[in-house]
């Protein structure tokens, strides 16, 4: 809204924004601490605990780090090069764009808990990882922000500038699926 000049803001559109969103805001506040205040809360702070103080370890564990995590950082990012394919073939990419999102966000946090072991390989390809995941999340941003805007823009007052908002998040949603294909192929030269 900041952003658009002025003369284009038509209505008193912030306070529609505010009177949409407070409710909401005021809705999620509580259930977030009413769920803090909860014994299930407090049963997985134990279950966390206790998974520290004897985890479920595996036969990969008793394998060196720089021999085992490799494999795995390789595991997600094949599951991120799947997703990327997928959504950038699928006529409707808003879903597969956002298990992309989330592929690819998986592959940043396998890479950082590589880099000790791994070093700067590992860095590069989280830092790779990180750059695809902010474009997608940015696109997941737009989808999620659209149907509120046309929402918000069918009241009984003007409109005019919750479509110029539609269409600024459309054009977003675009300029990322465009700017995909090079990042996710920056991402594909950055082997361990």
């Amino acid at each position: 809204l900041h952003s658009l000049p002025p003369e284009l803001v038509l209505g008193d559109v912030a306070a529609r924004m505010t009177r949409h969103f407070a409710p909401l805001e005021a809705k999620a506040h509580k259930d977030s601490v009413a769920a803090l205040d909860n014994k299930r809360y407090f049963s997985l702070l134990n279950s966390i605990d206790s998974l520290l103080a004897t985890p479920p370890l595996t036969a990969l564990a008793s394998g060196k780090a720089k021999d085992v995590l490799p494999r795995l950082v390789e595991k997600a990012r094949h599951r991120l090069d799947v997703r990327v394919e997928t959504a950038l073939a699928a006529r409707d990419g808003d879903e597969p764009l956002h298990e992309a999102r989330k592929a690819a966000k998986r592959l940043r946090y396998s890479a950082e808990v590589a880099e000790p072991a791994l070093g700067k390989h590992a860095k590069a390809l989280r830092k790779r990882a990180k750059d695809v995941q902010t474009l997608l999340g940015e696109h997941q941003d737009s989808v999620v922000a659209r149907p509120v805007l046309l929402n918000l823009g069918r009241g009984d007052e003007n409109g005019f500038t919750f479509g110029l908002l539609y269409g600024k998040e459309v054009e977003l949603a675009h300029k990322t699926e465009a700017e995909l294909p090079a990042l996710w192929n920056k991402l594909s030269k950055e082997h361990l």
